[in-house]
């Protein structure tokens, strides 16, 4: 069975700018999961040749600049927005998994 790693982002913030130190998502998933497939998209373009040499076996990965969503809200897209039900699985719900 082949398993997708997709990871989005900011790979740091005001506390935490050590990219390279910072191992949780390789504690809890990738080396439990050795053989899954990593894929990146971040906004985080500071961090890019961090989040290159973090992640080496990256298979395919995206690094662009922030995009400002507000310049393309309409009056569907927030109706939208307050009527969807989103689900989010985070990084302790997945480490527990395992």
């Amino acid at each position: 069975m082949k398993i997708a790693l997709c990871i989005s982002g900011y790979f740091t913030n005001k506390t935490n700018s050590d990219l390279i130190s910072t191992n949780a998502i390789y504690a809890n998933i990738i080396d439990r999961v050795p053989q899954c497939d990593i894929f990146i998209h971040s906004f985080d373009v500071s961090q890019q040749d961090n989040i290159l040499k973090k992640y080496p076996s990256v298979k395919k990965y995206i690094i662009e600049p922030q995009i400002n969503f507000r310049t393309h809200l309409t009056p569907e897209n927030i109706e939208y927005e307050k009527n969807a039900k989103f689900t989010y699985i985070s990084i302790q719900y997945l480490s527990n998994l395992f």
